[in-house]
């Protein structure tokens, strides 16, 4: 790509971090990486590793610690409980965007003597038997025509670490998907705007504090709090006769949020 980051750049920037200070600065003393794990083992269905889980959640704290060396900025006193999580345990960054952490680590990486190289797209290991000694890389390469560029060749003086991500590319390259089922989807957002928009930043207010409506009958019929997939297969049970979608109409309290920004733009822009 032409800038660093990916998926990590553009996300909302929230950390579910067991034992973070503004966790315990608001009296939550009773959460744990067991305790994150628990809660993940109930959205996952019983369906994940939980010794990967573990792992990923006892490092927690020592991921934070290492945004707040590199210089990541978090909304001060901000720690709150979403959606399959049954602590208060998440924080976010000051703009609710993962470039947040991704531009600090990245200063941090040319402090420390990394060579970046934007545009760089891997087309071959080099081998010597099993041993991978370097790569074959398209240098100027701009996304996604294989022709832009030109090939040269990269040897590794001590290894060559796969860090990558691409889920989303898996299946272009023949990975065969299995629990497609259990991908838990996101379920916010409005069907009169497309993408993230305002409509997805008031209902983080929405899901987090208020009530979920059927436009049906009239009552509430799932909890809000739980997590994306029992949501979002809630939601999709609401339909008219003829098939096509009730969406519901989600309630919070407007004075609490008057001059929050994620209130006064979606009025601003008739998403509310």
């Amino acid at each position: 790509m032409q800038v660093i980051g990916g998926n990590s750049a553009i996300n909302g920037g929230w950390l579910a971090i067991p034992k973070n200070p503004t966790q315990l600065a608001q009296g939550v003393e009773d959460d744990s990486p067991e305790e994150l794990v628990k809660d993940q083992i109930i959205s996952g269905r019983g369906m994940q590793n939980e010794a990967m889980l573990l792992q990923i959640a006892s490092r927690a704290l020592d991921a934070y610690d290492l945004c707040i060396e590199t210089g990541v900025k978090f909304r001060e006193g901000f720690n709150i409980q979403v959606g399959g999580h049954y602590k208060a345990r998440a924080i976010r960054t000051l703009h609710g965007t993962g470039g947040d952490i991704t531009t600090k680590l990245y200063e941090t990486g040319v402090r420390e003597g990394i060579d970046y190289r934007l545009q760089h797209y891997i087309e071959d290991f080099i081998m010597d038997g099993q041993e991978i000694i370097g790569l074959k890389v398209r240098q100027n390469y701009r996304s996604p025509d294989l022709k832009t560029g030109k090939s040269i060749y990269i040897k590794a003086n001590k290894a060559v670490v796969l860090a990558n991500g691409g889920f989303a590319r898996n299946m272009a390259h023949g990975a065969f998907p299995v629990h497609i089922n259990m991908i838990q989807t996101g379920h916010w957002g409005s069907p009169d705007e497309g993408g993230f928009g305002w409509s997805n930043a008031l209902l983080s207010i929405g899901w987090h504090q208020g009530v979920a409506i059927s436009v049906l009958n009239g009552k509430r019929f799932m909890d809000e709090r739980a997590d994306r997939k029992t949501c979002s297969e809630a939601i999709m049970k609401n339909r008219y006769q003829d098939g096509s979608p009730a969406y519901p109409i989600v309630f919070f309290n407007y004075n609490d949020y008057a001059e929050d920004h994620r209130v006064t733009r979606a009025i601003r822009d008739k998403m509310a």
